[in-house]
């Protein structure tokens, strides 16, 4: 399993944020984790309290894990989506939402077309062999507990070999 970090330090208050793409079902599966505030990578106090951080996990598939799953018998499948299920609720008080996505022949993308007029596309923007199957959004103390959980994925739910860790920015003056 690979891990990647993303780290953004624009912001004192920006928060981690870890993301994992996962294969799940016939859809893709993200899950998001929170952990403590402060700098990215570690926690912060605030009036004598602790605070926590958030990440997005991203559980990512390449393009021959995905065609491996739709290969697989409906037997199969239920197996792994079971694994992924275990998972879930096995690290269900850190984790905040979690989402499975659709394939990426599903996307549509809305892009800035000829004279600044929005241009809609089927498919993905982003070009790549990979395929995020889900998210999920987490909160941990610090990187180090969001490591540790994306490495228990691997273990628990073998098959998905990247989870990304992203961690999020939660300074209400910054916006997309």
């Amino acid at each position: 399993m690979q891990v990647a970090l993303f780290n953004n330090q624009e912001s004192i208050e920006l928060a981690s944020l870890i993301a994992m793409d996962v294969l799940f079902g016939s859809c893709l599966f993200v899950v998001v984790y929170r952990a403590h505030t402060g700098h990215p990578l570690k926690s912060k106090f605030m009036n004598g309290k602790r605070k926590s951080m958030k990440y997005l996990l991203l559980f990512c598939a390449n393009a021959q894990q995905l065609a491996e799953w739709q290969e697989l018998s409906d037997e199969a499948r239920a197996h792994k989506r079971a694994q992924a299920s275990e998972w879930l609720h096995d690290h269900r008080s850190q984790i905040r939402k979690s989402y499975g996505l659709h394939l990426p022949h599903t996307i549509t993308s809305v892009h800035v077309g000829s004279g600044g007029q929005p241009l809609v596309t089927d498919g993905p923007f982003l070009e790549g062999t990979e395929v995020i199957g889900g998210i999920a959004e987490i909160e941990v103390a610090d990187l180090d507990e969001a490591l540790h959980l994306a490495k228990a994925w691997s273990v628990q739910a073998p098959g998905y070999n990247v989870v990304e860790i992203w961690p999020l920015v939660e300074d209400p003056r910054v916006h997309v």
